[in-house]
């Protein structure tokens, strides 16, 4: 009873085993080497096996599924099941990695690594998100990644009275993470907005918002205000539907790429790369940037928290605007409307109707990457 701590029923292992062992309630039904299981049934890794092993079960009388034999020894001390991607991703302890497998089949897909050293160690699917969590024994932190292995963000866990001790991960339905730790003890824990900032924004940082953390957190509140950039340059109400239900995805791009629009979503790079996101937190007022002489161009003033980073604003009114079929703008020049392929540090661009008119190039590497100067 998670109220209460109290045990309700108990039931034996299907291998009798327990010391490398990874529970989770499947969120939704899976065929588990060739047998279809139901939502709701226990899916239980067995790293302790001479073949690890992978067991669906009947929560209510501990009676056996399904068995995936993965036919190797991995030596997975987590595993859990990833509605979105239809795959098993097991946590392994040595070397310290994620695997990603085919349920059906057993067969590893792909490999990346671990972020920190693991021994034992928890393994959990956020209910919202759908990123990976990933605890350990070793490690002070918990960490989110994306099922592609990027690394988003690694939560403290010393402000929750915790000390390298996660044995074992889950989340509630509310977004509140159960832990259980080598102590014998089960954790409810918050890794919510309110625990990353509290635990990733050094006593020294500045309200700049130049932080991947504090970008991650703003992205949506500042996509609106993107949308409203277009809506104040003359987009129909009608063309904006939809555009604020756009997916935004964190990603590591290659070298100085700074977003790009794929696969029905705007990926931005982690670090905007390399010069850091600058988050508005007055995104109409743009109190820390200067107007030129021209209507659709702002520079960060000297003094301003903008000066040598990214506009994050800028970035995403510019994503809209291929998600809404324009190109770059004509000539590719410096500094003419959000749509030009490139921006520098410490400016932002507006909407202009030259924007609004642009046409898709037809060029998908070119329309879709904003490059910093």
């Amino acid at each position: 009873d998670p109220d209460t701590g109290q045990t309700l029923s108990t039931f034996a292992l299907p291998d009798g085993f327990s010391n490398s062992l990874g529970l989770q309630i499947l969120p939704a039904a899976i065929t588990l080497n060739s047998t279809s299981v139901p939502a709701g049934s226990l899916l239980i890794t067995d790293g302790y096996a001479g073949f690890d092993k992978i067991f669906a079960v009947d929560p209510a009388n501990g009676s056996v599924l399904a068995t995936l034999n993965l036919g190797q020894d991995v030596d997975p001390v987590a595993g859990v099941y990833h509605a979105g991607t239809g795959h098993l991703f097991l946590l392994d302890d040595s070397p310290d990695e994620i695997l990603e497998v085919d349920p059906d089949t057993g067969a590893v897909l792909n490999t990346f690594p671990a972020p920190f050293s693991i021994n034992h160690g928890g393994l959990a699917v956020h209910p919202t998100t759908g990123n990976l969590w990933i605890g350990s024994s070793q490690a002070n932190t918990v960490a989110e990644m994306q099922t592609d292995g990027t690394l988003l963000d690694q939560v403290a866990l010393a402000p929750q009275g915790i000390n390298s001790e996660i044995s074992g991960l889950a989340f509630e339905p509310d977004g509140m993470l159960l832990a259980s730790s080598t102590h014998g003890v089960v954790y409810r824990l918050d890794v919510g907005a309110e625990a990353l900032r509290a635990a990733y924004m050094p006593d020294n940082h500045t309200a700049a918002g130049d932080s991947t953390i504090e970008a991650r957190l703003a992205a949506r509140e500042l996509l609106e205000a993107a949308v409203q950039l277009w809506l104040d340059a003359g987009l129909a109400a009608d063309q904006a539907a939809g555009l604020l239900t756009t997916k935004i995805e964190w990603r590591d791009l290659p070298d100085d790429y700074l977003a790009l629009n794929r696969a029905g979503a705007i990926w931005l790079d982690v670090d905007a790369g390399g010069w850091g996101w600058f988050v508005d937190p007055t995104p109409r007022v743009a109190q820390e940037f200067a107007r030129s002489t021209r209507d659709d161009y702002f520079a960060a003033l000297a003094d301003s928290r903008a000066v040598s980073k990214i506009d994050l604003l800028t970035v995403l009114a510019h994503e809209l605007g291929h998600r809404l079929g324009a190109g770059h703008s004509a000539g590719h020049r410096p500094g003419v409307g959000v749509m030009d392929e490139r921006l520098g540090a410490g400016e932002r661009r507006l909407v202009t109707a030259a924007d609004l008119d642009a046409v898709l190039h037809g060029d998908e590497e070119l329309d879709a990457l904003l490059r910093p100067q």
